[in-house]
């Protein structure tokens, strides 16, 4: 029978090594793995290809660990713990974009009060950004930052520029006060120029006097 080969692979804080003898009664190939904590682990290669395991176990203790300082609940351990979902657990809706894609978080930051010691508290209106969105999570490519600056920030981000001026289609949308939405569907048509930034919400017709941009 063939198996999957998962040596060198990884799977979450884990990394396949190679597969071992099952168990008795078991019908599953088991695996040896090392977690990113040094720690290694024999597992069922089905619940680590499928998220069901992704770490040793420390995970799970330094979320027990986070409960029991109190810390769990609070804005960064959750900013933390969506994090490591993103980039280590195959299930995770936003996988794909992240671990799927290479985006790890550095050996440093398996450590909830590392990150925390990195990062410090959250300020209001903030989440965590990636400095360069083709690196991973670390101490020296991550910030606290505010929804607009992300979106300059996005791989998938639309920028435009009139009258020597460049700004992502929120930006606009905020500087003329059109809800991003409608500047991404007048965009979307093809709208340019004073049609696509004219701060006037109702449905401009083919032939209609375009109205003036506020001054800068």
């Amino acid at each position: 029978m063939n198996f999957l080969d998962l040596t060198g692979k990884r799977f979450g804080r884990l990394v396949g090594v190679r597969r071992v003898e099952n168990s008795p009664n078991a019908h599953q190939a088991r695996w040896l793995f090392v977690c990113d904590c040094g720690n290694e682990k024999v597992a069922f290669g089905f619940n680590v290809v499928h998220g069901r395991t992704v770490s040793c176990g420390c995970r799970q203790r330094e979320a027990q660990t986070a409960i029991k300082h109190g810390r769990s609940g609070t804005k960064e351990f959750n900013s933390w713990m969506s994090m490591r979902q993103r980039c280590e657990n195959p299930r995770a809706k936003a996988f794909p974009e992240y671990g799927g894609r290479g985006i790890s978080v550095c050996e440093r930051w398996s450590s909830f009060d590392n990150f925390f010691a990195d990062m410090g508290v959250r300020p209001i209106g903030t989440s965590l950004d990636r400095i360069d969105n083709d690196k991973g999570y670390s101490p020296d490519n991550c910030r606290w930052a505010l929804a607009s600056q992300q979106v300059r920030n996005r791989r998938t981000t639309v920028f435009y520029s009139h009258n020597n001026v460049t700004l992502s289609l929120q930006e606009w949308g905020e500087k003329i006060g059109v809800p991003y939405k409608t500047m991404w569907a007048r965009y979307k048509s093809g709208k340019r120029g004073d049609v696509l930034l004219n701060s006037n919400l109702r449905k401009i017709k083919k032939g209609t006097a375009h109205a003036q941009l506020p001054s800068s």
